[in-house]
């Protein structure tokens, strides 16, 4: 799953018994356990050159920490449009021109959807 949020770009996999918690910076994860407490206990793991410079490894039964991330993730929404947020925020602005990139590439695959019907 990918996740754009106002703290930074995450992917979130499951394997090998844990839940990856994923991030091409380090400062997206640093700024997401600064917003998210209950993922204080859980170190980030830099892994240069792999396809994600950092990620936080939680074990796959910690449900109740997974919950906690969603929620504050949603109750984190205080903008009427994602774009502008970034826009105006110093940490992530840098990311809002790759942000209007997927917008375009899926706005494109929506026209061609929508002109077969």
């Amino acid at each position: 799953m990918w996740l754009a949020t106002k703290y930074g770009f995450f992917s979130i996999v499951k394997k090998s018994g844990n839940w990856h918690l994923r991030s091409r910076t380090v400062s997206d994860l640093t700024e997401l356990k600064a917003a998210v407490s209950s993922l204080s206990p859980y170190p980030i793991q830099e892994n240069i050159g792999t396809d994600y410079a950092a990620r936080l490894l939680i074990p796959e039964n910690e449900t109740p920490v997974m919950t906690d991330l969603f929620l504050q993730l949603l109750q984190s929404i205080d903008y009427p449009n994602f774009k502008s947020k970034i826009g105006a925020t110093p940490s992530q602005c840098d990311k809002l021109n790759a942000y209007h990139s997927l917008w375009d590439v899926m706005f494109e695959y929506q026209s061609k959807k929508n002109k077969k019907k």
